[in-house]
């Protein structure tokens, strides 16, 4: 895969909201099963993938079955990545001893 798409992918997957919103809500649960979690996250890029690439075919791009594939994988990396930063982070902070206020 050329390293010019793979900036082009990563800069418009990080601008989309999708991202946020669903990474957000779906890790910020510290107390579901990590599991659980992980099939959601997976579930959630492989949906968010799809929807980007229905949306770059609608814009006219010919994409090819190796690019859609690429994209969806980004996709499901980001969200799995942001997902759990997010149910890490969560799951610090809600230690005893972690809250200093």
């Amino acid at each position: 895969m050329e390293p010019a798409l793979l900036t082009v992918l990563l800069g418009g997957a990080m601008r989309d909201p999708l991202l946020w919103i669903l990474s957000t809500v779906i890790g910020w649960d510290h107390g579901r099963a990590a599991r659980l979690t992980l099939a959601y996250l997976i579930t959630a890029g492989s949906l968010w993938g799809a929807i980007r690439v229905a949306v770059y075919v609608g814009f006219g791009e010919t994409l090819g079955l190796e690019r859609a594939a690429f994209l969806v994988a980004v996709c499901v990396v980001l969200m799995l990545a942001f997902g759990f930063i997010i149910r890490e982070v969560r799951w610090y902070f809600a230690k005893p001893g972690n809250n200093d206020s």
